[in-house]
């Protein structure tokens, strides 16, 4: 069979991601196409006016019958530029498809392996496993991450040689993939879930006294178990979470469970007089012990991804203390013969504190920390909050996934 290409049209409004939602919809087995709602969950919509053309019941039946059928327009207007966008260029995609299902699924698996980041040369055994009717196996999802390892000079440096992990690994991803609970198997999340799960968690709490405000705790303690959940997803035996707080100590293990993240949050509330030394313990509950100390013994074995919540601006320390230690992590890091972004950082804000806006502005714009750095827009609390009341757990996932990915992904130089 020859192949017939399908490239991308070059049509106002379809991203990246867009384009990747588009060739799950391609996907030959209709099985394994996405349902209607989970379309509008992954595009972070909650409705569309006017409706659909034909209604949400043939939208979805239409994605799932085989084949597709050449009527299906999902969409006839929306109201935001970035929603037309997206309907327009649906509109030109999906009709023509009819009889072309089947190759364009092996044009699809290229460009959705491509769009992995994983393995840039397009698998000639792929074409023939399509052609067969199978899915890729987990040889193939082995061949991919550890295409991806070799190409990310921070993960080759600690992940080359390691098979039997990144075996496991691609088992688990593999799984994922298969799993219509969750949005996190879906090509253009699943690439950022392996690259988010390759990094060490750690979870960097506040607990000063202020965080009884205005249900802040509970909104913390919310984040943190969600964040347990979805990077232990694919994580092979024995890898877990670490957690640490400002004022507070409790288990230094950097391998807890999601299960034992949550107990811990559930039995842990603020210090009542705790303080926003959030530099000072960065340095000696993190950096010191799961860096600096492995650094000498040379015993790093994985890049660290370190989040950081708070609801307020340093107190009792100096306000640049925080951006002293981080930057003192990537020196360190240099002068052992790593790169700076073995260990980067996302900081979010909870509550509504004016002080911690300010304080988190200021690290925005900080281009001395700005490459390993990521300052998540808004408030984490809030937008949580909006996701759990429109019950959307998917959405939730995809968002959490995202934010951060968002401090891992490559940066323009």
């Amino acid at each position: 069979m020859s192949r017939v290409t399908h490239p991308r049209p070059e049509t106002e409004g379809l991203t990246d991601d867009w384009w990747a939602l588009c060739l799950s919809c391609w996907r030959y087995n209709p099985a394994d196409r996405p349902t209607i709602q989970g379309v509008l969950v992954s595009l972070g919509l909650r409705t569309l006016e006017p409706p659909l053309v034909h209604g949400p019941h043939y939208c979805e039946a239409a994605l799932r019958s085989d084949p597709a059928p050449q009527d299906l327009i999902p969409l006839r207007t929306a109201q935001t530029t970035d929603q037309h966008g997206f309907i327009t260029a649906m509109g030109k995609i999906v009709s023509p498809i009819q009889n072309e299902v089947r190759t364009l699924y092996k044009t699809a698996n290229g460009i959705v392996r491509r769009l992995y980041g994983l393995n840039r040369e397009f698998s000639e055994n792929m074409d023939d496993e399509v052609d067969e009717g199978e899915t890729m196996d987990n040889n193939q999802f082995v061949q991919d991450i550890d295409g991806f390892v070799s190409s990310n000079p921070v993960l080759e440096r600690f992940f080359k040689g390691h098979p039997n992990y990144i075996r496991e690994l691609a088992k688990k991803a593999k799984s994922l993939q298969n799993d219509t609970t969750t949005l996190l198997g879906y090509p253009h999340l699943l690439q950022k879930t392996v690259q988010v799960t390759l990094h060490q968690q750690v979870v960097y709490c506040d607990d000063s006294s202020s965080m009884k405000r205005d249900n802040r705790w509970d909104a913390q303690t919310a984040l943190v178990k969600r964040i347990a959940q979805i990077t232990t997803r694919i994580l092979p035996e024995g890898g877990g979470v670490a957690l640490r707080f400002i004022n507070q100590d409790v288990d230094a293990s950097p391998n807890l469970s999601s299960k034992q993240i949550g107990d811990i949050m559930a039995r842990t509330r603020w210090a009542p007089n705790g303080n926003t030394e959030i530099g000072t313990h960065l340095r000696a509950k993190i950096l010191q012990p799961m860096v600096y100390s492995k650094l000498e013994s040379k015993t790093l074995a994985r890049p660290l991804l370190v989040s950081i919540m708070t609801d307020g601006m340093p107190s009792k320390e100096p306000d640049n203390t925080l951006v002293n230690a981080i930057k003192e992590c990537g020196d360190t890091l240099q002068g052992a013969g790593y790169p700076r972004e073995c260990v980067k950082f996302v900081i979010g804000q909870v509550g509504t504190a004016n002080q911690a806006t300010r304080f988190l502005n200021a690290l925005r714009d900080n281009q001395d920390i700005a490459d390993v750095v990521f300052v998540t827009p808004g408030r984490l609390d809030d937008q949580f909050a909006k996701l759990k009341a429109n019950d959307s757990e998917s959405e939730l996932d995809r968002w959490l996934i995202e934010t951060l990915f968002s401090s891992i992904r490559d940066r323009p130089a």
